[in-house]
């Protein structure tokens, strides 16, 4: 038998504890904030990794094929996702 999780449907009072949290949340929560950390972080990880396999035409090759695969499937994965949550009856 699986673990039955509280949620919105089953406690619509949890929506309120989170906009309270959110309210509560100091500016170093700032959803635009850390998405920009973030960006910058993912940046920089990728210049090293570029450095560390610089001269080497086929794992720069596979690097730069995996960088653009994953900026397309992992958004793809996260939409659909939402969407499968979003329809479920």
């Amino acid at each position: 038998m699986g673990v039955a999780l509280e949620n919105v449907e089953t406690h619509p009072e949890l929506v309120f504890s989170i906009i309270d949290a959110m309210r509560n949340a100091d500016d170093s929560h700032d959803p635009r904030k850390r998405h920009s950390e973030a960006q910058s972080k993912s940046k920089e990880a990728l210049e090293e990794l570029r450095a560390s396999v610089a001269g080497d035409e086929t794992a720069s090759g596979t690097l730069e094929i995996a960088t653009t695969s994953s900026s397309i499937f992992i958004p793809a994965r996260e939409q659909t996702k939402s969407e499968y949550c979003q329809n479920r009856p």
